[in-house]
């Protein structure tokens, strides 16, 4: 094989483009028996089809250079050779024909350049890239399709990698097709920095394979407008991806935070929820009041302690009913508490005895509470306090106010001495005088007239009369204990009036009865209600002894106070109590009497509860004056204490 044939060897083999991107028709004109298949090549071809295609160009240059020159130096040589065969020279043409179809229609802008001259060619692509004819570009004419704020670098990379023989890959902006070209002259264009805020500048990427030993070089220049879009985008999408990775991590950071915190007050509340349970726990236990928890089924499901029943313990009481520590007289008293416990949900306090280990009887106060879950009463608490000693106290003070109620009785016969005295005198002086003139008369004349008779008469009737007051005086003082009988209020107040009426007839009152018939009989103690009465009606006439502008008139009613209680009412005409002794007027040594002692009416008020009545009092403003009322239950509503 000759050297020709060796050349358009290499040059089929090297330039072989079966399936290699292409357009028909253009360029060097081809034979009608030779086509080349067009596949169209997207710019998003694999970099590596594209470095295959740059390789191919180079190759293909480097042959034809080496033809050149052997034509040249060996003209002769050729001359006198044989020429080449159609054959030869049909793969000639075919391999030329595929060179220039590869450098047309390749997906990518493909130029040669010299670093001495600039560009020396460029393809149509190229020049349908950059917006310019293929001629405009060659030399350094392409630098004016750069954007201007990009053309001074682009020109001095590229000047730096001619004259240093370096390759070179750079990306920069292009012009729009249609802008003008003042650079043409080498004049700075003035309107072009308006080019520069476009956001959708076209973006290109150009890269020269530099072969210092070569005469020419081989660049290729790719639209990357879509791949920086896509860049920008993908940093867009990253920057938002950070910052939503930020915000969650803040929120993160934050929800933990708050998860600490809350973790820190559930350990701070669980702390003090122990120490209020080990707080309320040792409150319980050293109560000294017994405490328990009973169930529906009335057994003893907790207990704090067992100080009455230490023979038991705490594991032989719980599980036991409540009724095996009561005496069996209070159970139906207990079950109706602890049923209107469970079934109406209400607090209940009673009181009821028990027996200790020693047999002795004690008196416990019990208050039953209801223990409620989701709205329904699962259990009770019972607070049991051993009241035993203030109920001895309280019996105590009982005898002790009896004795204080009979030294006020005393004391307010007492004060009723003077008076009692004088009336009895006068009936007893005229008892004896009509005595002693009959005497005279039936000495003188044997005969009975009727005269005789009716000083007779009279002095029986005053004789009765003294006899009475004194039988009632000595009644009141005589000392005993509180008897209940069925009694009428009207009856007693006649009585009182009786007793009262001479020590406020000394004190210029006048007393006025307004009784209410058929009222109830009482269940009560009849001296006890006469010294109430006696301590009102003397209290009424001694407010009305500073009175000179009305009558000092003490009226007493008898009513009904209620459907089952009566009331007796003691109006006087006086001056009123004090503001400042409404609220301590029944407390005991509170008086308005510079004399007094401040017992009358805490006695009276003692006594009308002991029979469990109430003591009230009213001003009165027409006509002015103060009204008590003392009230009572009635026989078949109260049951004797």
């Amino acid at each position: 094989m000759n050297r020709w044939n060796l050349i358009c060897t290499i040059i089929l083999v090297d330039g072989a483009c079966a399936g290699v991107p292409g357009r028909e028709g253009e360029g060097v004109s081809a034979p009608t028996s030779t086509r080349c298949e067009a596949v169209p090549v997207s710019p998003k071809a694999p970099l590596e089809r594209r470095q295959q295609l740059l390789k191919l160009h180079s190759r293909i240059r480097v042959l034809e250079r080496r033809l050149a020159r052997a034509r040249r130096a060996s003209r002769r040589e050729f001359a006198a050779a044989a020429p080449l065969s159609r054959k030869e020279q049909r793969a000639l043409r075919r391999g030329h024909r595929r060179y220039r179809q590869v450098l047309r229609f390749a997906a990518c802008g493909m130029f040669g350049l010299r670093p001495d001259r600039g560009w020396t060619f460029a393809s149509r692509f190229l020049g349908e890239l950059l917006g310019r004819k293929p001629g405009e570009l060659l030399g350094e004419g392409w630098l004016n399709a750069v954007h201007a704020e990009d053309r001074a670098r682009v020109a001095a990379a590229y000047r730096t990698a001619c004259r240093s023989a370096t390759p070179l890959a750079i990306e920069f902006r292009i012009r729009p097709a249609r802008d003008a070209d003042p650079l043409a002259t080498g004049a700075a264009d003035p309107h072009e920095a308006g080019d520069a805020a476009a956001s959708e500048a076209r973006w290109v990427s150009l890269q020269i394979a530099a072969q210092p030993h070569r005469r020419e070089w081989l660049g290729i220049v790719e639209e990357i407008t879509q791949h920086k879009r896509n860049a920008r985008e993908l940093r867009r999408f990253q920057l938002e991806f950070e910052s939503r990775v930020n915000d969650r991590t803040l929120l993160l950071m934050r929800a933990n935070q708050i998860l600490q915190e809350q973790i820190f007050e559930r350990r701070r509340a669980v702390d003090l929820l122990e120490e209020s349970e080990e707080r309320w726990r040792s409150l319980v236990q050293n109560a000294a009041d017994t405490i328990l928890h009973v169930n529906r089924d009335r057994t003893i499901g907790f207990i704090n302690h067992t100080h009455l029943r230490p023979d038991l313990g705490r594991a032989g009481v719980i599980g036991q009913s409540v009724f095996a520590f009561i005496f069996p007289e209070y159970h139906a008293q207990v079950e109706r508490d602890l049923d209107r416990v469970f079934e109406h949900g209400e607090t209940v306090t009673n009181e009821v005895e028990a027996p200790t280990v020693q047999g002795e009887r004690r008196w416990f106060q019990c208050q039953i509470s209801p223990i409620e879950r989701s709205g329904r009463v699962t259990g009770a608490t019972v607070v049991c306090r051993d009241i035993t000693e203030f109920k001895r106290a309280a019996e105590q003070l009982r005898q002790t106010q009896e004795r204080l109620i009979h030294l006020a009785r005393v004391t307010s016969v007492g004060e009723m001495a003077a008076a009692v005295a004088h009336e009895l005198n006068q009936p007893l002086a005229a008892v004896a005088n009509y005595v002693r003139g009959c005497m005279l008369r039936l000495e003188a004349d044997q005969r009975v007239g009727p005269e005789i008779l009716h000083a007779l008469q009279e002095a029986v009737d005053e004789a009765h009369r003294a006899s009475e007051v004194i039988r009632r005086l000595r009644q009141f003082l005589q000392r005993h204990e509180r008897q209940c009988e069925r009694i009428s209020l009207n009856n007693v107040v006649q009585d009182a009036v009786r007793l009262a009426e001479p020590a406020c007839r000394r004190l210029g009152a006048s007393l006025v009865l307004q009784l209410e018939d058929e009222l109830p009989m009482l269940l009560a103690d009849r001296v006890q209600l006469i010294q109430v009465l006696l301590n009102l009606l003397l209290n009424a006439a001694e407010a009305m002894s500073q009175v000179t502008d009305a009558p000092r008139l003490v009226t007493i009613e008898t009513l009904t106070d209620g459907p089952h209680a009566v009331a007796v009412a003691v109006r006087d005409r006086g001056l009123g109590v004090p503001p400042e002794l409404g609220q301590t007027i029944f407390h005991a040594f509170v008086t308005t009497k510079p004399e007094g002692l401040g017992m009358g009416l805490s006695i009276s008020r003692t006594i009308v509860e002991a029979h469990g009545g109430t003591l009230r009092f009213e001003q009165v403003t027409t006509p002015r004056g103060t009204r008590f009322v003392a009230a009572f239950p009635t026989e078949h509503k109260r049951t004797p204490t």
